[in-house]
């Protein structure tokens, strides 16, 4: 019988949401029907605080999107400070990418654990639920990792940036496939002008490699996947069908997330790092280990980029959980542009009128992009009102 109570509990809980918003459009039903809406104090705050949501959400995504970029950037000048040009580099990148996710795990443990207690799950996902809508987020996410590092072995830089590039089209595919987003005309335009624009934005020397394409072609595709699943995942709590997911699993939150899955994204990377580095002969024989004294120090070095990664990752989360896996990708997008910028000015990067246009390109498919989102809204508001109307006419 307990164990009966305490499902009974979690379901409950599980439909908090659901009711609460019932008995809200219950009240808002009540005063149109004929009682003044100001009559209830509770209806008044009621309506101020959804008139300030939309206001709150666009002031927390912006300063999300801040996050993201600077620890971004900050990571990756990090890492090319400490791991690419100090000692040579570290021999083995992929082997130091899976530690830097065992860390991450331990960090998002412990943070559960001590700082934010109150988003552990209240209960442990099913393995088969686990298998089918959790895991292959961190496969997702470790096979893009391993398989942009294996592909630049046979292309170049510039030839795997552009051919990245089509990240944005196989989220769109996939996010249409398992109908996260309705297909549309509109949004199909805006990723296109995107992607010619990122195409112009890095066009240079290239390198055709058919190994190296078909490598790339299959990270971008990863990378597509893992944005979609990784959404699936974290609107689960809103009452996505087929999940399997409740609120009591806690996967709504981007902590919860990353302890769960990054077991999976390090043994994945630490797979590709076996094929690919031979770490247990590179590793010995490196001025790495030449002095044992220095194995704190690089601990702890790794230590500091792991945290740094970990923030970042909760700040894409969050604003994934926010947002959408499309409007992420866009983003990331802005974020690329505003890198190139940064290049050019501090850097003195060669920028030539293709380049140019290509910046152009990813403005303007970012404008289409937000357009095709508040269109998407006036028509939901409309198609809000109309419904709130018939419902009023039959009461």
């Amino acid at each position: 019988p307990r164990r009966h109570a305490r499902v009974d509990s979690d379901s409950d809980s599980d439909h908090d949401d659901t009711r609460a918003s019932r008995a809200k459009h219950h009240r808002v039903a009540s005063a149109g029907a004929g009682r003044p809406a100001g009559h209830d104090p509770d209806d008044v705050t009621a309506d101020h605080d959804d008139a300030d949501a939309p206001r709150r959400k666009l002031v927390k995504c912006s300063l999300l999107t801040f996050a993201w970029f600077g620890l971004s950037t900050c990571l990756a000048l990090f890492n090319k400070a400490l791991f690419g040009q100090r000692k040579g580099g570290f021999p083995a990148p992929l082997l130091l990418t899976s530690v830097q996710f065992l860390m991450q795990y331990l960090i998002a443990a412990l943070t559960l654990r001590f700082i934010l207690p109150h988003m552990r799950p209240r209960r442990p996902i099913p393995w088969a639920v686990y298998l089918r809508q959790v895991a292959p987020v961190g496969v997702a996410m470790g096979m893009d990792i391993g398989l942009s590092n294996l592909s630049l072995v046979y292309v170049t830089v510039s030839f795997y940036t552009l051919a990245k590039t089509t990240s944005i089209l196989f989220l769109l595919a996939f996010a249409f496939w398992l109908r996260l987003e309705p297909v549309s005309l509109r949004l199909t335009a805006a990723a296109l002008t995107l992607t010619l624009g990122e195409v112009l934005t890095v066009q240079g020397e290239t390198q055709f490699n058919a190994l190296g394409f078909f490598l790339v072609i299959a990270a971008a595709a990863c990378s597509g996947l893992r944005w979609v699943l990784s959404q699936r995942v974290l609107h689960a709590k809103n009452g996505l069908e087929g999940t399997g997911l409740r609120r009591s699993h806690g996967m709504h939150n981007p902590p919860a997330m990353l302890r769960t899955m990054m077991p999976t994204m390090c043994v994945v990377v630490f797979v590709f790092s076996c094929f690919q580095e031979d770490w247990w002969d590179t590793v010995p024989g490196s001025p790495w280990l030449d002095d044992p004294s220095d194995l704190l120090v690089d601990g702890g070095i790794t230590l500091l980029g792991a945290v740094m990664a970990f923030c970042m990752s909760m700040a894409e989360f969050e604003l994934l959980k926010e947002t959408s896996a499309v409007t992420v990708m866009v983003i990331g997008t802005a974020k690329d542009v505003v890198t190139v910028a940064c290049s050019i000015l501090i850097f003195g990067d060669v920028f030539g009128l293709e380049n140019f246009f290509g910046m152009c390109f990813v403005l303007a498919g970012i404008a289409a992009y937000n357009y095709h989102k508040a269109m998407c809204a006036r028509e939901e508001r409309e198609a809000e009102e109309a419904a709130l109307a018939t419902e009023m006419v039959i009461m």
